[in-house]
């Protein structure tokens, strides 16, 4: 049904009122029903702001019901639990029965006490801590007590002992004690290994004789064949584990004085580890025949022998590596070798008889590394002249063994080869390339005469080399063989000219032998992984003959032109081999290749790339045919920038008939102008800005020409943007010094502030010269204007603003290279400045929508190009205005144009920011024209404060002015469709109520050294603010903010005329802060009956009590301070417990008990001694007597209390 009264609303473009049935009748806009729904919600919102007001105020009084209700339950619940402890604490009368247990209900019996640990735990705990007490002390009797008897008196001593102690477990075992017989075997072990230390001792049967680590061999070896023995005839596990551990010294104390060398003590430590698997061997399947089959076959012993054997494998690790490296002589390294050998017999041994399958290949690999080493050890000490293409045959032999073995044992060995043999392989490969950097560096700089060739020739390197690589391609599978072989062909091209004496221009035809096919190989490879491996391959070695070629122009001129006929070759190729079937017809996408034809993707990259080098190399190839030709180096730059120019001509060419080409060609260009901009810097007395500028001129062409083709590829705008730095870098480099002196150099003005005009241009700062005067700069940065028009008309629309940036220092530097008297500089700029602002903020943002149809959030942002654009009016106006300060009339006429820019750009700016800035400008502006008028007109500071307060105050009227202007056509502009409205003006209204108070702020520190001029200010500003907060229509919130901070500035200035006036009374200055805050918690507490006292009286409380105390407890005090004290803590107390208030009468309290304290105190030493002894021994005996009543009064007073507000 249609409305009668259609719905009007103000229209968003000219603020005339329109309706949803005709529309706007000023600008004949069409009806907006989101403007008209805004204006409805706005209606919506102020009656649901009204029904919230009301539903609060309910819940107040909700809050303050229940809170009553609280406070009579709780005062009923205290007074409950007092009678009941009264009636408890009661004595119970003599023949009083006691109480009888309901019938029926039979009292629960207690539960007993469950123990604490079980008696196993406790078993264990003494069985350990008995064995370590009657372990320390036989050993202590045996080290000293036992000294004191005869020879036999100690041998029957020890003897006994050790008897009885291996005679109690057969008797605890007969009656199942077997942690005790467990315990006992331990001990009489010990004594066992004690009485071969006692027999020592006396030299019994002349065992001194014997060498001290020998008999201590021999001691542990009959201390491990009594365990061993004592085991097996009492079947207890503690002396099989016993003999295993002092089992293992014994052959390494026997040998100890042999004299062996690293590897025999390898071998020895090796044999004991054979030893030790030999015993884990047997106790494993020793174990595996006594489980049962239900439970797992673990076996404590065979884990303890299979540790001991691994540490002892690894103990033979360290002697195993240093035999390895000292060994010198054939015997000595082919002892080490058999060593080794059987080490790694003894791995492999224990990975077979393990219980871990997938370890034994991984041992029979270590035995093949193993077997090469000691081979290769033995080969390096023997003849070491041949030792390296010895080594590399004994490797191509390895894995040509390796490939014969059975598949079932090969993974392990194979791993094993491929680790020997990739390896050194890689280790040749980077010695190649550093062989090659090497090569490539003797020819720079560039046309070096008299290089010699290596002297002496050493062909075992690239045998070595060649026979690594035939051992990487018998070891991997085909196609990996095939790639083994392209690299190692690659490692020789650029090994062999640094190892045989060639002459200088071998390396290029070296690396151009590799590269023909392998670049033709590229372009037919059956698959993309063959193309990649051949064409970076073939790329590494054409650049790697470039550099080699630039020991002569000639060298390099043949091998640029030799690298465009293969690039565009190859190109060809590509193209040819990627077009359609048949005449007319288009290639079929999803058609498999033919036998013999690669892949359509990987010709189309191979061909790309191809003709991206052969355009990368036009430019280098023209400069090179100068340079032969005997051109100047200017020229020589000249032609390479031509050649870059041709090159961004023919990626114009190729986009319309090959856009992949295209694609590769920018990037050849992008690579192409950082090289000249290289070169262009390395003459750095010329202008190289120029050739830099151009460059990346040809960059943008380039990137504009094929940005169609590559906007889906996230990897080329990262690409061209850190190729374009290069050549960018060298410009901003070069047009720094000149932006500098234009942009920058005005400042310096400021030292010298209405010195007078000065003469010539006027820049403050010294013009720079050579390479970066202000002519090529100007040039550099005119170009520079040029490629971002061109780069940014692409990418962001429009482009004008981020050309600003470049064209701002570009004029500037052009009028002062062309002698431009001053003012004219700091005009242009301040000119410039000020237009770039106007243009930012009448600038319409574009129209961005959201999801939902409704405006986004980007109406009321600036945008990057507005971002531009208010770069360039800081910059350029902050210089212009630097600039202005050399007079008083340049000054004052610089600040009031931008006072009138800026309030032009507050009033009617598209977008909130910019309004914002505006109008934070203008007050700037405001107070520095008001500061420099005053001084102007000789004022001094003090009297130049109240001058820029007047200009606080205007900023202040603004304020209020501008959260006067709120209009729904503003409203509509801030929407977005899921959040809520923003008012512009109350932003605007806030930012220039701040620029305010910063104005005063200004204005007080101008008074700094007057105290009644800066009360002056205080007292004005304070009634600004209080006019402000008159205003109608303003938030309850902030029109108390404001007559807070009226009443402090009227206070700070109250404060500032008792200084000057020197008023001591400390009270004269806490009381009247006191009383405003107490007021404003007074007025606080009205409106928000759930606050706090704490909240609302404590901070005042603590101003009028804090200081007097502080002043009161440092001395004895006046005796009107600590009545006048006293007496206001009193009505403070009486006043929070009539209203109920616990901040009064917590502070007021305290206050009155530290009076007390203090008074107290200070007659202390009138009282006579017995008093305070009397008083206190009285006062212990009443709480004694009475304690239980006292401690429940203490407590109904922390519950009242606590239940205050």
């Amino acid at each position: 049904m249609n409305d009668p009264h259609p719905a009007t609303y103000p229209c968003p473009a000219c603020q005339t009122p329109a309706d949803l049935a005709t529309g706007c009748p000023g600008c004949g806009r069409r009806p907006d029903p989101e403007a008209a729904e805004v204006i409805r919600l706005g209606e919506e919102i102020q009656r649901l702001t009204l029904e919230v007001e009301q539903a609060r105020r309910g819940y107040a009084d909700a809050v303050e019901r229940l809170r009553t209700t609280q406070q009579q339950r709780d005062e009923l619940a205290a007074r409950v639990r007092t009678r009941t402890t009264a009636e408890q604490a009661a004595p119970v009368p003599v023949g009083a029965p006691a109480p009888v247990p309901a019938p029926g209900i039979p009292p629960a019996p207690a539960a007993p006490a469950r123990p604490e640990a079980s008696s196993r735990t406790v078993q264990s705990v003494l069985f350990i801590l008995g064995s370590l007490l009657l372990g320390s002390a036989a050993i202590v009797f045996t080290a000293v007590a036992w000294a004191t008897f005869g020879v036999v008196g100690r041998a029957a001593v020890l003897a006994a002992v050790t008897v009885l102690f291996l005679a109690v477990p057969p008797v605890a075992l007969l009656r199942r004690l077997t942690g005790t017989a467990e315990t006992f075997a331990a001990l009489g072990l010990l004594l066992v290994l004690l009485d071969g230390y006692a027999a020592w001792y006396v030299d019994l049967a002349g065992v001194q004789s014997l060498a001290p680590a020998s008999y201590a061999g021999i001691a542990c070896a009959v201390t491990a064949a009594v365990a061993l023995g004592y085991g097996a005839a009492t079947q207890l596990a503690g002396p099989r584990f016993a003999a295993l551990v002092v089992a293992q010294p014994v052959l390494p104390l026997l040998v100890v004085d042999a004299g062996l060398g690293m590897a025999g003590w390898a071998g020895v430590l090796t044999a004991l580890a054979a030893a030790n698997l030999a015993v884990a061997w047997w106790t494993g399947r020793r174990g595996h025949a006594k489980a049962a089959p239900s439970l797992p076959r673990v076996d404590a012993l065979s884990i303890l022998a299979w540790v001991v054997t691994g540490g002892a494998l690894l103990a033979a690790a360290g002697p195993m590596i240093g035999a390895l490296v000292t060994a010198d002589a054939y015997g000595s390294a082919i002892r080490t070798g058999l060593v080794l050998i059987l080490a790694a017999a003894v791995v492999v041994a224990a990975a077979m008889v393990g219980p871990v399958a997938e370890l034994r290949h991984v041992a029979a690999g270590g035995a093949t590394l193993a077997v090469l080493t000691a081979v290769a050890r033995v080969t390096v000490v023997g003849r070491p002249s041949w030792a390296l293409a010895a080594v590399a045959a004994e490797i191509a032999a390895l894995a040509a063994v390796v490939r014969a073995l059975p598949g079932r044992v090969r993974p392990g060995p194979r791993v094993a080869a491929l680790l020997t043999a990739g390896v050194p392989g890689l280790g040749a490969a980077i010695w190649a390339l550093l062989v090659g950097l090497m090569t490539a560096a003797v020819a720079v700089p560039a046309w070096r005469t008299g290089i010699q060739p290596v002297s002496g020739s050493n062909w075992w390197p690239p045998v070595a080399i060649a026979l690594l690589g035939f051992a990487l391609a018998v070891l991997l599978p085909r196609r990996a063989a095939v790639e083994a072989a392209v690299g190692t062909a690659a490692v020789l091209a650029l090994a062999v000219p640094r190892t045989v004496s060639l002459p200088w221009w071998t390396p290029s035809i070296l690396d151009g032998l590799v590269v023909v096919p392998l670049a033709l190989a590229s372009v037919t490879a059956r698959s993309v992984r063959g193309s990649a491996v051949y064409g970076g391959v073939a790329g590494l070695l054409a650049a790697h003959a470039i550099l080699a070629g630039l020991a002569r122009p000639a060298g390099v001129t043949v091998v640029l032109a030799a690298l465009v006929v293969v690039a565009t070759t190859v190109a060809v190729l590509g193209r040819a081999t990627a077009a359609p079937a048949e005449p007319g017809q288009p290639a079929e996408p999803g058609k498999p290749a033919e036998p013999g034809q690669p892949a359509e993707p990987a010709r189309r990259v191979v061909g790309a790339a191809a003709a991206g080098v052969a355009l990368l190399a036009l430019p280098g190839l023209v400069a090179a045919v100068g340079t032969t030709a005997g051109a100047e180096p200017a020229t020589v730059r000249g032609l390479a920038l031509a050649g870059l120019v041709v090159a961004v001509t023919a990626v114009l060419v190729l986009r319309r008939v090959q856009p992949a080409y295209a694609v590769a060609g920018a990037g050849a260009v992008l690579l192409g102008g950082a090289g000249v901009a290289i070169a262009a810097v390395a003459a750095t007395p010329e202008p190289y800005g120029v050739h830099c500028a151009l460059a990346v001129l040809c960059d943008a062409v380039a990137v504009l020409a094929v940005l169609p083709a590559v906007r889906r590829r996230p990897w080329a705008g990262p690409f061209a943007a850190v190729l374009a730095t290069v050549p960018a870098g060298p410009v901003l480099a070069a047009v720094a010094p000149a932006a500098w002196a234009v942009l920058v150099g005005p400042y310096n003005h400021l030292d010298a502030i209405w010195s007078g005009a000065p003469a010539g241009v006027g820049l403050g700062a010294p013009v720079p010269t050579g390479p970066y005067a202000l002519g090529p700069a100007a040039a550099a940065l005119t170009l520079l204007t040029l490629a971002l028009l061109v780069a940014f008309r692409a990418v962001l629309s429009p482009a004008a603003p981020w050309a600003a940036l470049p064209a701002t220092p570009a004029i500037l530097a052009a009028a002062a290279a062309w002698n431009a008297p001053w003012p004219i500089v700091p005009a242009l700029s301040l000119a410039i400045g000020l237009a770039a602002a106007l243009a930012g903020a009448l600038r319409r943002p574009s129209p961005a929508t959201g999801e939902s149809g409704r405006p986004s959030p980007t109406d009321v942002e600036p945008g990057l190009p507005s971002l531009a654009l208010a770069a360039v009016a800081a910059v350029a106006t902050g210089a212009g205005l630097a600039g202005a300060f050399a007079t008083r009339a340049a000054t004052l006429t610089a600040l009031a144009v931008i006072l009138v820019v800026a309030t032009l750009c507050g009033l009617a700016g598209r977008v909130l920011v910019a309004r914002a800035a505006g109008w934070l400008v203008a007050a700037a502006s405001a107070a520095g024209l008001a500061l420099a008028s005053a001084l102007a007109a000789d004022a001094s500071a003090q009297r130049a404060a109240f001058w820029v307060l007047g200009a606080a105050a205007l900023t202040l009227a603004a304020s209020a002015a501008a959260s006067a202007r709120q209009t729904d056509a503003l409203r509509v502009e801030a929407w977005q469709a899921d959040a809520r409205p923003l008012n512009d003006r109350r932003v605007e209204a806030w930012l220039l109520e701040g620029a305010a108070h910063a104005t005063a702020l200004v204005a007080l520190l101008l008074t700094v050294g007057s105290v009644r001029y800066t009360a002056g200010v205080c007292t004005l500003w304070g009634l600004a603010l209080g006019l402000r907060a008159l205003r109608p229509g303003e938030p309850a919130g902030a029109r108390r903010l404001r007559v807070a901070a009226a009443a402090g500035c009227e206070l700070v200035a109250y404060w500032l005329l008792l200084v000057a006036g020197h008023v001591a009374v400390l009270e004269a200055y806490t009381l009247p802060a006191a009383a405003v805050a107490l007021l404003a918690g007074w007025l606080a507490a009205r409106t928000r009956p759930v606050l706090r006292s704490w909240s609302a009286y404590g901070p005042a409380l603590l101003a009028v009590f804090g200081p007097s105390l502080a002043v009161l407890l440092t001395g004895v005090g006046e005796p009107a301070r600590r009545l006048a004290v006293g007496g206001a803590a009193v009505i403070v107390v009486v006043a929070g417990s009539v209203r109920r208030r616990q901040a009064p009468v917590v502070v007021g309290g305290a206050t009155l008990a530290l009076v007390a304290v203090h008074e107290a105190v200070l007659v202390w030493d009138l009282v006579p001694r017995w008093i305070p002894l009397a008083i206190g021994g009285l006062l212990l005996v009443g709480l004694a007597v009475t304690y239980e009543r006292r401690r429940r009064d203490v407590a109904r007073l922390r519950e009242a209390v606590g239940r205050m507000r």
